[in-house]
């Protein structure tokens, strides 16, 4: 077990933010290149799958110990466990559904409010991990 598992886990959330604002970014352009979201995109799963990896077989198992270990309630964390796991699912859903350029130039009307949706949920998720579950370590 990484003895800065927390450190590791906040610099993959600022990785993962930095590729989802260059891809708002390069959405609010007047013509925005599908491929080049694509690719963005692409690199944001493989980001995330590394993240959900540390966190999902690492940091949830033995935040759950650490916190068994003290006495500590687990039912709330196991509840927020269980929402991220949704949020995961929703997110994934959407790497699957706009995995080719056609798919995303041919529904940009729908890809945006879905794409400021994921991003919304993402941002709520760093929050609550980094001012919440964090703080039990």
């Amino acid at each position: 077990m990484p003895e800065d598992i927390i450190f590791d886990l906040k610099k993959q959330h600022q990785e993962m933010k930095g590729i989802l604002a260059g891809i708002k970014d390069k959405l609010h352009t007047e013509a925005p290149e599908s491929s080049d979201i694509l690719k963005r995109l692409l690199n944001f799963k493989k980001s995330l799958d590394k993240h959900l990896r540390l966190e999902n077989n690492t940091f949830y198992p033995e935040l759950l110990k650490k916190m068994k270990e003290r006495n500590l309630e687990v039912s709330n964390t196991e509840l927020f466990i269980g929402e991220m796991k949704t949020l995961e699912m929703e997110i994934i859903d959407f790497l699957k559904k706009y995995d080719d350029p056609k798919k995303i130039d041919n529904n940009l009307a729908r890809f945006k409010p879905e794409f400021d949706f994921i991003i919304s949920s993402l941002m709520i998720r760093i929050t609550s991990e980094e001012d919440g579950v964090f703080l039990y370590w």
